[in-house]
């Protein structure tokens, strides 16, 4: 092999090396850009939903829903917002078929004040909220991310790799 074809294989060995590593970190900044949107949504859905629900305290009463699991057991797992009070009971909630947070993470909750989790398939943010006569409350609001568009990023980034 002459030394011309070698610097030649060299060089674009070298690029395509510089090219792939500029790529993954372009997919890797954006599906970190991608989950932070996620929790923030998610976020202001619980401070939403408490913020509607917690208006009439009163009428909030700990759910039991085995019910609803053991009846909806072959749908899908959907985003669903919850509330707990005080005891980790669960008060409210968006979809009755959704299944409840586990105790040891809504202790968590409790502590840090907010707590950004993956529970399944689902990303959720827990945050502690008080009501308007000063009684804690615990905001569990969780969905599905959908990455859909970094999936059409990866397919766009291998196409111009290849081109």
């Amino acid at each position: 092999m002459k030394i011309r074809s070698k610097l030649t294989v060299q060089f674009i060995s070298i690029t395509a090396a510089i090219f792939i590593v500029a790529l993954y970190f372009i997919y890797k900044q954006f599906e970190f850009h991608i989950e932070n949107e996620q929790y923030t949504l998610l976020e202001s859905k619980a401070l939403m939903t408490a913020e509607m629900v917690l208006r009439d305290e009163e009428k909030l009463k700990p759910i039991i829903s085995t019910y609803y699991q053991e009846q909806n057991s072959e749908l899908p797992i959907t985003g669903n917002t919850a509330i707990y009070n005080q005891d980790f009971e669960c008060v409210f909630k968006v979809n009755l078929s959704a299944p409840i947070t586990k105790p040891s993470i809504l202790s968590e909750v409790k502590k840090s004040g907010i707590l950004k989790f993956v529970d399944g398939s689902l990303q959720a943010v827990g945050l502690s909220t008080n009501s308007n006569k000063n009684n804690e409350f615990i905001v569990v609001a969780s969905d599905v991310p959908d990455y859909s568009k970094l999936k059409k990023l990866r397919n766009i980034l291998f196409l111009s790799f290849l081109l």
